[in-house]
């Protein structure tokens, strides 16, 4: 039977605590991504989405949170920032357009399709 060194072996277990250590608390925690559909409630501080079917406006779409989020968003006209950093990633025709809108900032698409919205 071979005996094992006692030394190696707690040498070894510290080196393999400290790297578990190093990773647990050295590594940056990344932001939380939780954006989401709220209802917009008469709200302003919310992304804010208003759809139109021809010259009639028939629904509107908030958002909250900071992230990124894949929509499929048809007849966008007019989009409002509220108190957030927003930037909506659109179609129109044939076309392909981001728009970056700072806080409290509003602009019209025309009727676009909107594929992502990431509030920042």
């Amino acid at each position: 039977m071979r005996r094992m060194n006692v030394h190696k072996s707690l040498k070894r277990l510290t080196i393999g605590v400290l790297a578990a250590a190093a990773l647990t608390f050295g590594l940056p925690a990344n932001p939380a991504l939780a954006i989401n559909t709220v209802w917009c409630d008469g709200r302003t501080d919310f992304v804010r989405m208003e759809l139109r079917q021809g010259n009639i406006w028939y629904s509107e779409v908030c958002f909250a949170n900071a992230g990124p989020m894949a929509v499929n968003l048809s007849g966008v006209h007019g989009v409002t920032s509220g108190n957030n950093k927003v930037t909506i990633n659109y179609q129109s025709g044939s076309w392909y357009f981001s728009t970056t809108l700072e806080r409290w900032s509003g602009t019209n698409l025309g009727g676009a399709r909107v594929y992502e919205v990431r509030i920042w």
